[in-house]
């Protein structure tokens, strides 16, 4: 990537930018070849089951918890 002022970074890469958001930059990563499509998979996996923590409004007692399983790899 070339050589960006602090505002041009901020304009592309701030939160409501066109790449502020983890799905943004995965989608982005995808779509120039820098992360296969098995990775793409995996950083989904992972930014949903982000979403799911972030969101929990009951207290986690296990990772079997079903909101939590339907991300397993098993």
């Amino acid at each position: 990537m070339r050589p960006m002022s602090k505002t041009q970074y901020a304009d592309l890469f701030g939160p409501m930018a066109p790449l502020g958001s983890f799905a943004s930059k995965i989608r982005m990563a995808y779509a120039l070849n820098v992360i296969t499509r098995d990775v793409y998979r995996d950083l989904e996996k992972l930014r949903k089951l982000r979403n799911v923590f972030a969101h929990l409004t009951v207290a986690l007692t296990h990772l079997d918890n079903e909101a939590i399983a339907r991300y397993s790899t098993a």
